[in-house]
């Protein structure tokens, strides 16, 4: 039998932290201990903190004997020094500290524990400065409540009978005299739907609405018995006006139970539990972001390789504010994190990127390329979004060791991205320094790559192809909607496979009119059978007039998201298989930027281009290169060359796979940021 991971739980004593202890067992872990922070013996009964519920911590020590494991105290000395959501460094006197003393102490007492939960549902300030804690000390954040739909989640606590009363109310709709002391059970799913319809009452208190502390439920080893409360609240106050009122714990005991179900709920299956564990439907309002602030140099300009490498590189104008820098590395060292490092070191500062694909002709060295990756981005917050694949190979490849890397940069002050690092329900964490997401100028939603992760164990389970993609489709559709966005409102997809059959079931997995190409590459991370990428529109941009195209431009099929004057993403594909196909795309590109979308060529920021002849790579590079020199020498986007297994463009008016695969395939991204702005102005309010 494997041994369980140990952990420690954040606890307050309130419905939260104690269900997060029950996910977290449920998916494998072992409660080790309890950690809670209090307020100052000679302060009030309950601080006014930012991180901290102390609502009824007289009892928190009995939840801890009801739970029947140790418990660990702190006292909070510090307080709020920095409000934002951002905490990425030490900040003393900050009460987040005293969070990091507290699980210090943990791991000196209990050196078995890994991991550590904590109840947050909404909370990105929570979120954030637990993961930073955890991240400093090597721990493990568990947050398996992140983002589930407050009305299921309620619904799901009482179904599991546990047994809350109200503590603390500060809300419209509650009255301290009426509600306090009251079970949790009277109200979920009578008063609080109505005042969620009338005032957008947040059902689990994640607003500050109302506190709660558990009594009973299924995992506890003995009941807990409050003896002597007090109720504090101003009785003179007028009613209907969210009075705030508290219930303090004087004294309490516990009692043994008749019926020991501890044993019972650890062995329940997740799918007996009837909630949708991936979308939440409460508003995000953009908690979620971390806001970049750093800006790119006015011109990105590789530096020159040593003799032991060769460089292939392009970097696009500064027009609209996104850069886009194309970088291949054919390194003679002996060990792939050694490659990667030189790689890594001629690419645009960290700080600049917002998106980076990563490819290596060994995925097989993922961990040790990765290791580098990580040194590379540790001090870069928020990190880029990333894909990584393998690439294919050719049949004369040396013993050398090829690493591809393009990294999409932005100088704008208007990058935000989404950083999830605790495991939970919502979505995989990312395996190395990257964001789930990054949204450029509020309008472009730019996803990592998914693959299909069980995001609460983060293993692979072996499913269907169709299954897979789903899972993998639902995993960007987690992202997207905490970015303002939504699977509908795609520019394109990306969908990488392990394996070169016909991926007619997996095309039929993903929505229809995107634009989309199927790959067929040599390996993925982790073993995964499918990888999906993506870039969509936020819910602001996708107001403007865009446009689905399927067109033919020559031999070249392309299908197109446009708006017109403002930006482009496109997929071209043509079949021809001598490389002066490549001059058809190239020309055909440029016809749909200038006529159909309205864009001028220094707006191109993007060619990608794939195909499946990796003997010839170097041989398409310098035609492209020559190409793109005779349109205009000072300005061309970035070029990548990707060499593939076999590839698909399927037409999305067709619905199918075409028998006869392309020979060249590609992606092009172009914008003017500056017009999308005035569109986006014209249309506000609309």
């Amino acid at each position: 039998m494997v041994a369980k991971e140990g952990f420690v739980a954040l606890i307050s004593g309130g419905k939260d932290s104690i269900y997060s202890i029950i996910e977290s067992e449920r998916n494998g872990y072992e409660l080790i201990c309890c950690a809670n922070l209090f307020p100052p013996k000679n302060g009030t009964d309950e601080l006014d903190s930012w991180m901290y519920q102390s609502a009824a911590h007289g009892a928190v020590l009995g939840v801890a004997e009801c739970l029947d494991v140790p418990l660990i105290r702190g006292e909070i000395k510090g307080s709020a020094r920095r409000k934002d959501l951002a905490y990425f460094e030490i900040v003393h006197g900050d009460e987040v500290e005293d969070l990091y003393a507290l699980l210090q102490k943990v791991k000196v007492q209990f050196p078995q524990v890994i991991a550590v939960s904590s109840g947050a549902i909404l909370s990105t300030y929570q979120r954030i400065r637990v993961e930073t804690v955890c991240e400093r000390l090597g721990l493990r954040s568990l947050s398996y409540l992140w983002q589930r739909p407050q009305r299921a989640l309620l619904a799901e606590m009482l179904q599991f009978n546990l047994d809350a009363i109200i503590v603390k109310t500060a809300s419209l709709g509650l009255e301290p005299s009426k509600h306090l002391g009251k079970h949790l059970s009277q109200f979920a799913h009578t008063l609080f739907p109505v005042l969620n319809d009338r005032f957008g009452f947040h059902e689990c208190g994640e607003g500050g609405e109302y506190e709660t502390l558990v009594l009973d439920c299924p995992r506890y080893r003995k009941r807990l018995i409050l003896d002597h409360v007090v109720l504090d609240f101003d009785p003179q106050a007028p009613s209907g006006i969210g009075t705030t009122g508290a219930l303090h714990v004087r004294s309490w005991h516990t009692e043994p139970k008749e019926e020991d179900c501890f044993d019972t709920i650890l062995h329940q299956k997740e799918n007996e539990i009837d909630s949708n564990k991936n979308k939440s439907d409460d508003d995000p309002n953009s908690l979620f972001i971390v806001k970049s602030i750093l800006t790119l140099p006015p011109i990105l300009t590789p530096t020159k390789l040593p003799s032991s490498a060769r460089i292939i590189s392009k970097v696009s104008s500064n027009v609209g504010g996104i850069q886009c820098a194309s970088l291949v590395v054919v390194s003679n060292a002996t060990d792939t994190e050694t490659a990667m490092r030189t790689a890594l070191q001629y690419l645009p500062p960290p700080e600049c990127c917002f998106y980076a694909h990563l490819y290596l002709s060994n995925m097989h060295d993922f961990a040790a390329a990765n290791k580098a990756y990580a040194n590379h981005f540790k001090n870069c917050r928020p990190p880029p979004s990333r894909v990584c694949l393998g690439l294919a190979q050719s049949t004369t490849a040396s013993n050398t060791i090829e690493i591809a890397i393009d990294v999409d940069c932005c100088n704008s002050q208007r990058r935000e991205a989404l950083h999830v690092r605790s495991i939970s329900h919502w979505a995989p964490v990312c395996i190395g320094p990257y964001c789930q997401a990054n949204t450029i100028a509020s309008s472009f939603v730019f996803v990592a790559g998914q693959i299909p992760l069980e995001s609460a164990t983060m293993k692979i389970v072996p499913l269907p192809a169709q299954e897979n993609v789903k899972k993998c489709l639902d995993h960007c559709s987690a992202v997207l909607d905490c970015t303002q966005s939504r699977i509908e409102n795609s520019l394109f997809f990306i969908l990488y496979l392990s394996h070169s059959l016909s991926p007619l079931e997996e095309y039929h997995a993903l929505p229809s009119r995107i634009p989309t190409i199927i790959l067929s590459v040599p390996s993925l991370p982790m073993n995964a059978s499918h990888e999906l990428q993506l870039a969509a529109l936020t819910h602001q941009a996708a107001r403007l007039a865009k446009r689905y195209l399927c067109i033919n431009i020559g031999p070249v099929q392309i299908a197109a998201t446009v708006v017109t004057a403002s930006f482009c993403a496109a997929t071209l594909a043509v079949s021809n298989n001598d490389i002066t196909a490549l001059r058809d795309l190239i020309t055909a590109a440029n016809t749909l930027l200038k006529e159909v979308a309205g864009l001028r060529y220094e707006h191109w920021v993007r060619f990608r281009l794939f195909h499946k002849e990796p003997d010839r790579q170097y041989m398409v590079n310098d035609q492209l290169a020559r190409m793109f020199a005779e349109i205009n020498t000072d300005v061309a986007p970035a070029v990548s060359v990707i060499p593939v297994l076999n590839l698909w463009c399927p037409s999305f008016t067709a619905g199918v796979v075409p028998a006869a695969p392309p020979s060249f395939v590609a992606l092009i991204f172009a914008c003017d940021l500056q017009a999308l702005d005035v569109h986006l102005w014209m249309h506000r309010g609309r």
